[in-house]
């Protein structure tokens, strides 16, 4: 394992929900990693999952989204309008 790793300069902390039981169970993990003189760093298996995840996201979109038809032209730009006709009876 290396000691010395390039610094993210360009990264931000994001927060999510998990269950309480797989919480409980990371917290117990990272426990007796550190009773070992061990840390447990899942950085970048996330990030691996979060990239993942974000392509899979959008082949979804694309294929959800039928190509995009042309808007119709509005009745007010199709022609003249015809007068309304008066109820005669």
């Amino acid at each position: 394992m290396a000691l010395l790793k390039s610094i993210k300069t360009h990264t931000k902390t994001i927060s999510f929900r998990l269950p309480s039981e797989l919480v409980s169970e990371l917290e117990t993990l990272r426990s007796d990693a550190k009773a070992q003189g061990l840390a447990l760093d899942l950085t970048e298996q996330v990030e691996r999952l979060v990239v993942s995840s974000i392509k899979q996201a959008r082949a979804e979109l694309a294929e959800a989204s039928p190509a995009r038809a042309p808007d119709p032209v509005p009745q007010h730009m199709d022609g003249p309008q015809e007068p309304a006709l008066a109820n005669t009876l």
